[in-house]
């Protein structure tokens, strides 16, 4: 964090320094790790100002993106936020309204694919789909629940990616990625190194199973689809249905349990 004065006030911003280990010695994890610093890089280089201008999305604002000698090395200044972490339902309501707003913002956009391409985020949002897990999935047992989970793996992640409900989504909006600013009581997010081209469902359920009670489910699946809708008819784009946007969000449930027992196996792995 540093502090630059000038001749109207003081500038608060944030310099994040990326510098990872050669291409030929990362993992596979280690590669994704790396490449989803690239994108973070991208998008504020490319996007964040616009969602911030034509939007209204509270975000970090970008002053710096620089690309190092190194391979793969970044270094992001951006503004230094303020605040606290969520913690009543107020609070999660806004965060919900922060990403149906983002949601909006390039919803349903014929060339999506190209727009992913060209700022350079992530093909696939969000870092808990199938495709980010090979190994686990191959050494899930083929009996149980889990047995049952392997086998419609892939048509599930096959029918998130097939959803029409495309758009950009945030990719990790989890608590510890959402800020309630002290100036303005606004909610913020950050981290956007996963970043890219998904159904909002996939955000909706990371954040519900991971920084909601279960006994508010209902109450903010419809609040955050109402917020939708309204941001939808705002941009004159025809909004989903709410079966069908129910439907996408029990496929995104279940694509998240398939990652939370992907990562139960690896622990067990580790500690055997």
């Amino acid at each position: 964090i540093y502090n630059v004065s000038l001749w109207n006030g003081t500038v608060e911003f944030v310099v994040k320094h990326v510098a990872p280990p050669s291409r030929q010695k990362q993992s596979f994890g280690d590669r994704r790790k790396a490449d989803s610093y690239q994108v973070e890089a991208n998008f504020y280089h490319k996007l964040a100002a616009s969602l911030q201008v034509d939007d209204g999305i509270c975000l970090p604002a970008p002053y710096l993106v620089e690309h190092g000698p190194t391979d793969g090395e970044i270094t992001i200044c951006m503004s230094l936020l303020r605040g606290a972490s969520i913690y009543n339902a107020t609070d999660v309501q806004g965060a919900l309204a922060w990403m149906a707003k983002f949601h909006a913002a390039h919803w349903g956009e014929d060339d999506i694919d190209s727009l992913v391409e060209d700022i350079g985020l992530q093909n696939n949002g969000s870092y808990w789909y199938l495709d980010t897990r090979p190994d686990e999935h191959s050494n899930m047992p083929r009996r149980g629940w889990e047995g049952r989970l392997k086998r419609a793996a892939r048509a599930i992640d096959s029918c998130l990616k097939r959803d029409p409900m495309q758009c950009l989504i945030h990719g990790d909006p989890k608590d510890a990625n959402i800020m309630l600013l002290d100036d303005t009581h606004h909610v913020a997010m950050y981290d956007f190194q996963y970043c890219g081209k998904g159904t909002p469902t996939r955000d909706i359920a990371y954040f519900l199973c991971s920084s909601c009670d279960e006994d508010q489910e209902e109450e903010l699946v419809l609040y955050y689809y109402k917020q939708l809708v309204e941001q939808l008819v705002k941009k004159r784009r025809p909004p989903p249905s709410l079966e069908h946007f129910k439907d996408s969000l029990e496929l995104a449930f279940s694509s998240y349990f398939f990652f939370m027992a992907c990562r139960s196996r690896r622990k067990k792995s580790f500690q055997n």
